[in-house]
């Protein structure tokens, strides 16, 4: 794996499989990680705040979630980045957990859904050792922290707001003391079933937003952010890097 300069932040050059063998090593050495699943709202964010910028900078291991960001690969950095989504991650360390034992923390999304998502990978991955689920609209963040620790997952998805999610999740890592905590933004809502995932080839295409904002109208305010992505990246390029 090769972490390049992307923009604003960085990027790893790494394959969905490369990836969870980096879960796997940090699951072994018990080195918290935090693993950033970047896209183009978040790379937005990065150029329009420190902090979150920070967070994002800060983390062992950032992938590319979206077609956006392997377009701004191409642009910036001449490569071509494997795309790993937040959900196909879930879905291959909860393969990986099912076959070693690792313990699975779900945190985020509205109360009953990150319940509901640990049931379907259960079901998915029979033997999968689910410790713990929590929603996202909680207000005390010691107790949640405590009940992580308590029931000692491997590894943590977290499911919240993005950006703000990186912030917590830095902000957290050490307290938590879990190996391995992936931000997987709405993940939670496709895997419980509380909302139809992209058919494959509007993913292969790029067009999961057009199919975001179909059925969910209110996601507007989030769709015209790509428009201001591609900008930022064109000028990225004219400008240079630095």
């Amino acid at each position: 794996m090769a972490r390049r300069l992307l923009g604003p932040t960085f990027i790893d050059d790494c394959s969905q499989q490369q990836a969870a063998d980096f879960a796997a090593l940090r699951i072994a050495t018990r080195e918290p990680a935090q693993i950033v699943t970047l896209n183009a709202l978040m790379f937005n964010a990065v150029l329009a705040d420190a902090k979150i910028k920070k967070a994002v900078a800060d983390a062992a291991l950032i992938v590319a979630d979206s077609i956006g960001i392997q377009w701004a690969a191409r642009i910036l950095c001449g490569i071509r980045l494997s795309r790993i989504t937040g959900i196909d991650f879930i879905y291959e360390l909860s393969q990986r957990a099912k076959v070693n034992g690792w313990r699975v923390f779900l945190l985020g999304a509205k109360p009953g859904i990150a319940e509901s998502a640990g049931m379907r990978l259960v079901s998915l991955f029979p033997g999968l050792i689910v410790v713990g689920t929590h929603h996202g609209y909680f207000t005390d963040h010691d107790a949640i922290i405590a009940h992580i620790k308590s029931v000692k997952p491997d590894v943590l998805f977290a499911g919240l707001s993005m950006p703000e999610q990186e912030m917590w999740i830095a902000t957290n890592l050490l307290s938590m003391n879990v190996p391995v905590v992936v931000g997987v933004g709405g993940s939670f809502d496709v895997i419980s079933g509380a909302l139809k995932r992209s058919p494959l080839w509007m993913r292969s295409t790029g067009l999961e937003w057009l199919f975001r904002l179909i059925i969910q109208p209110w996601r507007i305010g989030r769709i015209i952010q790509l428009p201001r992505f591609v900008y930022n990246v064109i000028k990225l390029k004219i400008k240079g890097q630095d």
